[in-house]
């Protein structure tokens, strides 16, 4: 059985997996850590390091650095995962460890805008855009359609949802809560 003080929230980038996770921390009173901030923190800025080592290379660093950064956690925590990180590859090209390793230091919740692909994809590439402006729109637009059906096959529990990050926070907790009582059950029957 997984470790259910953990929550882990999955999803491409623009989803709200950083506001609403920090939302859900508070209200959970748990600790808060979100894995790109922590990255240009404690390594460096983000397209910058993909620039100029490669995005395997930083696949594997921001791999190592959750690791790490799970090892350093003393309290219950919510973690804001990078957009790609249940989606890294080995240098072999081999599937990525992470979604096992996920599976069993926590509960997953997978954040996407909408069960429609098509309103997804409008969705998180304008968010993503607003953020970024220089980003290419045709290049985001085919991140988010290769990688939403692979997304679909992570979490726990699945939220999709364009709704205020309020809600979406509070409809993460009242799931995580279902989640860990039905567990709890099933644990001890």
């Amino acid at each position: 059985m997984p470790d259910l003080r953990n929550i882990f929230i999955i999803g491409p980038a623009g989803v709200g997996k950083s506001t609403c996770g920090r939302m859900l921390a508070e209200e959970l009173g748990y600790s808060f850590v979100d894995l790109d901030s922590a990255f240009l923190k404690r390594i460096g800025n983000i397209a910058e390091y993909i620039e100029t080592e490669g995005y395997v290379t930083y696949g594997q660093r921001n791999t190592d650095l959750f690791f790490t950064l799970i090892a350093e956690q003393e309290r219950d925590t919510v973690y804001a995962m990078s957009a790609g990180f249940l989606l890294y590859q080995d240098p072999n090209g081999l599937s990525s460890m992470n979604a096992e390793a996920l599976s069993t230091l926590g509960v997953s919740i997978l954040l996407l805008p909408s069960r429609s692909l098509e309103v997804s994809v409008s969705i998180v590439v304008e968010r993503v855009l607003a953020r970024r402006p220089r980003l290419n729109r045709e290049k985001e637009t085919r991140k988010i359609i290769d990688r939403y059906p692979k997304y679909l096959l992570h979490g726990d529990i699945k939220i999709f949802s364009a709704e205020s990050p309020s809600r979406i926070a509070a409809r993460m907790q009242r799931e995580y809560l279902d989640y860990t009582a039905r567990a709890s059950e099933q644990s001890a029957g």
